[in-house]
């Protein structure tokens, strides 16, 4: 009688050497870089971008069509201050609609423009330009300041 017999393949020989104990510290290690690889795409994606500003060139006047509709105040909102105002220091800095990074242009703002303070939301003030247009702006140093 003929013995015949079966020689694993050398690509078998790792996987049945390998003990439980380390496939399931591979699995660990995977299921711990797809939290880390998640938690970093939640991040990003629930930061809004930075207001960016465009040159004078290319400023536009808004029109008063274009005003903040009703229901867009933040419900976080500050209460204006008595004749407090806002100054622009960034030349060509955006009037938006809302108070978020993404929220529509409705008009571009020179350096030195004052605006009407109307309150403050998160990293934002709420304005109203000299042409009754009332909208919002980015509240950091090198957008704008308060006086």
């Amino acid at each position: 009688m003929i013995q015949v017999r079966i020689k694993p393949r050398d690509s078998m020989r790792g996987l049945q050497r390998r003990a439980p104990g380390q496939i399931l510290a591979w699995i660990g290690l995977g299921l711990v870089v797809l939290a880390v690889v998640v938690i970093a795409l939640d991040y990003r994606s629930s930061r809004t971008p930075a207001p960016s500003s465009t040159p004078a060139s290319t400023q536009t006047t808004a029109t008063a069509e274009t005003s903040t509709p009703a229901g867009t105040v933040a419900p976080s909102e500050t209460p204006a201050g008595d004749g407090k105002t806002v100054v622009v220091v960034a030349d060509g800095l955006n009037l938006r609609q809302e108070a978020r990074g993404d929220a529509k242009v409705i008009g571009r703002l020179k350096k030195g423009d004052e605006l009407v303070y109307l309150g403050t939301s998160t990293g934002w003030y709420h304005v109203r330009t000299e042409g009754d247009v009332e909208g919002w702006v980015a509240a950091g140093s090198s957008y704008s300041k308060l006086q």
